[in-house]
């Protein structure tokens, strides 16, 4: 199941070229990420900027840039979007 999700997954990337997984949007050049405070302008990260993802939940990942502060971003199933963002990244570089 896993699988055939994260393939779906990939697959909505490849037509559309962005998918938005609850308040975060992956994309082929890297993530945009929600403001950190409501309201504000999205940001855009790309890969050559991102260092780390890490679920720290079922609901949360932490994402890590290279010079930049953390940012916790609110997913379900926080474990296969960190997979599916790490899968992307991979292709993308």
């Amino acid at each position: 199941m896993r699988t055939a999700l994260l393939e779906r997954l990939r697959g909505t990337l490849d037509a559309e070229g962005r998918i938005e997984l609850g308040s975060l949007a992956v994309t082929d050049a890297g993530l945009v990420l929600p403001s950190p405070v409501g309201g504000g302008r999205a940001t855009a990260l790309a890969w050559a900027e991102l260092g780390e993802t890490k679920a720290t939940g079922l609901a949360e990942l932490l994402i890590r840039p290279r010079h930049a502060k953390d940012r916790r971003v609110g997913v379900r199933n926080a474990r296969i979007v960190r997979d599916f963002i790490e899968e992307t990244r991979a292709l993308c570089d």
